[in-house]
């Protein structure tokens, strides 16, 4: 018998379709709702919610149709994740588009658990769909969040918790293209939103100790590029081929104390779908920990480990490089 210390992560994965904001903020409430129901899983004691980028409307937009959604970062969307945030008293992350002056910005929002606004992130860089209406972020977002805890006692019959507290995280923010190489034409190895989350790590406590780190990725991650030919956009996902991807472009973070958190999303525009795939990878053991396949619509909740044999237990069915 021993007792871990765990964070439970929550990641959406959700399809917005030709829904409106309004139809989809009621929707993926139902999804986290039907998550935190589940108290065997850790439902009850959730420290972070992660969703997908622009996960309440389309990803394809017009600068006229991403005026219109924006918002300045206190409207529907971020509004929403103020609700669940202090409702459920846990850091919530959602993407849309956020207004500054006359600037519209691809963005990431993370609300703490007082349903304050923890810190903004702004796409840095920029997808070929996003340049028809998004300027660029300057570099990635990292800041130190407290985040809800638990004590598990685990023994070969089970694990009940037997403690609550809260941890400073140290959290990284990533959309989707940050994590490829600017523009596809920096170096592979220059490895931009990794070596982000490892230039941070020297961070600590009071007492000495390394904070632990999360990359809150969120993403709207696609099988094929706008201009690639009809069939390669109708091919069916592989999602190994994503997963082992994303390793591969977090290749600095290997043996580190970092969990990859990953939402993206599902469904199709202009015959292009969205991955699904939404995980969480624990880079020290490199190991996949909790998988949504592509398709599904839905929440999966798993515990991370921020002790310093984490990642001990088994792993996803799902194969990595």
């Amino acid at each position: 018998m021993r007792r871990r210390t765990a964070l439970v992560a929550c990641v959406v994965q959700n399809d917005p379709g030709a829904r409106t904001k309004r139809e989809n903020l009621a929707r993926v409430s139902a999804i986290v709702e039907r998550a935190l129901d589940d108290v065997e899983g850790g439902g009850g004691d959730v420290g972070v919610v992660v969703c997908a980028e622009c996960f309440a409307h389309e990803y394809a937009l017009t600068a006229e149709r991403a005026r219109v959604l924006s918002e300045n970062g206190a409207g529907e969307r971020v509004t929403w994740a103020r609700a669940l945030a202090t409702r459920v008293r846990c850091v919530v992350v959602v993407g849309y588009v956020r207004a500054v002056g006359r600037s519209l910005f691809n963005a990431q929002t993370m609300v703490d658990s007082a349903g304050d606004v923890a810190a903004h992130h702004h796409k840095a860089h920029l997808y070929d769909m996003d340049e028809a209406w998004a300027d660029e972020g300057e570099g990635f977002t990292t800041s130190v969040v407290k985040m809800r805890t638990v004590v598990r006692e685990e023994s070969a019959s089970g694990a009940r918790v037997v403690a609550r507290g809260t941890a400073n995280v140290l959290c990284t923010q990533g959309i989707c293209m940050d994590i490829n190489p600017y523009q596809f034409k920096a170096p592979w190895d220059a490895y931009e939103l990794a070596n982000a989350v490892r230039k941070v790590a020297k961070e600590v406590n009071d007492d000495g100790t390394k904070l632990h780190q999360l990359l809150l990725f969120s993403s709207a991650w696609t099988n094929a590029h706008p201009n690639d030919a009809d069939e390669l956009k109708r091919a069916p996902v592989d999602a190994a081929d994503v997963v082992n991807y994303w390793f591969a472009r977090l290749e600095p973070l290997r043996g580190t104390k970092a969990h990859f958190v990953c939402s993206n999303r599902i469904g199709e525009e202009n015959l292009i779908k969205f991955c699904g795939c939404s995980c969480v990878i624990d880079m020290r053991a490199q190991k996949v920990l909790t998988f949504i396949p592509p398709g599904s619509e839905g929440a999966t909740l798993v515990h991370i480990a921020l002790d310093e044999d984490e990642g001990e237990d088994d792993q996803d069915d799902l194969e990595h490089d």
